[in-house]
């Protein structure tokens, strides 16, 4: 869902600039642009990894299989999204 305002005074969320697949993946995931400061969650809100560098994939071999969120910066916005590890 994309927005540029908002309705009855409630701001809609605005879709992510980037896209990451493979979605489920086995190790590299690749952003469909460059992003900064990736940090991974698991489950719980446990940071379980940080690349602090610009980046345009992160290799998720050493982590567990199971759900994460991923949350980045790219430009001056911070997104959060779910991956999975296979």
């Amino acid at each position: 869902i994309a927005s540029t305002g908002t309705v009855s005074g409630v701001q809609m969320p605005i879709a992510a600039p980037i896209t990451l697949f493979p979605n489920p993946t086995r190790d590299n995931v690749t952003f469909s642009q460059p992003v900064t400061n990736v940090v991974v969650f698991d489950l719980a809100g446990q940071q379980v990894m940080q690349h602090p560098l610009p980046s345009t994939s992160i290799n998720l071999e050493g982590l567990s299989t199971g759900w994460y969120v991923m949350q980045f910066n790219c430009g001056d916005r911070r997104w959060s999204q779910q991956i999975i590890r296979e």
